[in-house]
C-alpha cells in the first residue's frame, strides 16, 4: 500500500504540470499588450508555475534531486520568471531590452552549467562549446552588420551559451544515456530553437510567436522532467 509520500511524489508533480500547461497554452497564443495586468499574468505565470513544479519536485524527491544540476536548473528558471515579466513591461524607447537580453543570457549560462553535473566534469564539452559559440557569434554578427554594444552583446552571448549547452549535450550522450539526459538532451535543444527564435526571427508575425512560446515553454518542462526522472 503507497503511502501518502508516495502518492504525492506523483500526485503533486502531476496537479503542478497540469496548471503549468494550462497557463502555459493560453500564453502561447494571448497577445494582447494593451490588456497588460492579463498580459503580464499570464507570461509570468506560465513561467512561475514551471519554477513552482521545479521546487516542488526538488522538495519531493529530497536527496535524490539534489545536486549542480538542479540547482542550476532552478536558478535558470527564476531568471526566465524575472526576463518574462521585463519582457512584458510596456515601454515606447525598448527601455527594458538590456535587462531581460542579460537575464536570457544569464539563464542560457545556467543550463550549460547545469550540464556539468550529469556526469563526470569534462574539461573539453563546455570550454570547446564556449570557443565555438564565440566565433559563431561574430560570425552572425558579422553577417548581419547590425551591432548595438548596449544590447546586442547579451543577445550574441546568449547564442554563446546556447551553442556552449548545445557541447555540453553532446558531451552527456557520448558519456551516458539515460532518461535524464535524453529528457536533458531534447529541452536543450528546444531551448536553443526558441533562443533562435527571439534572437533572430520576427515576433510580430503571429505563427512564429506561437511557434517560439510552445517550444520555450515545452523545453523549460522538460528541464524540470529530466530532474524528476530520476525516480523512474
Amino acid at each position: 500500500m503507497k503511502t501518502t509520500s508516495d502518492l504525492l511524489i506523483y500526485l503533486l508533480p502531476a496537479a503542478l504540470l497540469l496548471i503549468s500547461l494550462v497557463l502555459c497554452g493560453f500564453s502561447c497564443f494571448f497577445f494582447k499588450k494593451e490588456k497588460l495586468v492579463t498580459y503580464i499574468t499570464l507570461k509570468g505565470g506560465s513561467v512561475a508555475a514551471i519554477t513552482v513544479l521545479c521546487l516542488a519536485v526538488e522538495n519531493l524527491l529530497g536527496v535524490r534531486s539534489i545536486g549542480g544540476t538542479t540547482t542550476f536548473i532552478l536558478i535558470a528558471l527564476v531568471l526566465q520568471l524575472f526576463s518574462a515579466i521585463a519582457v512584458a513591461l510596456p515601454s515606447k524607447t525598448n527601455l527594458f531590452e538590456s535587462l531581460y537580453s542579460g537575464l536570457d543570457m544569464g539563464s542560457g549560462l545556467m543550463l550549460a552549467l547545469a550540464g556539468l553535473f550529469l556526469i563526470s566534469p569534462s574539461p573539453f564539452g563546455l570550454p570547446i562549446g564556449f570557443g565555438v559559440g564565440a566565433i559563431a557569434s561574430v560570425i552572425v554578427a558579422l553577417a548581419l552588420r547590425k551591432f548595438n554594444w548596449k544590447t546586442d552583446i547579451f543577445k550574441y552571448l546568449s547564442l554563446t551559451f546556447g551553442v556552449a549547452l548545445l557541447a555540453q549535450v553532446i558531451v552527456i550522450l557520448l558519456s551516458t544515456i539515460s532518461v535524464q539526459t535524453i529528457l536533458f538532451a531534447v529541452a536543450s535543444v528546444l531551448y536553443f530553437v526558441a533562443v533562435i527564435f527571439k534572437l533572430f526571427l520576427n515576433d510580430e508575425i503571429k505563427g512564429i510567436a506561437i511557434a517560439k512560446n510552445v517550444i520555450y515553454y515545452l523545453s523549460l518542462i522538460l528541464f524540470v522532467f529530466s530532474i524528476y526522472s530520476v525516480i523512474f
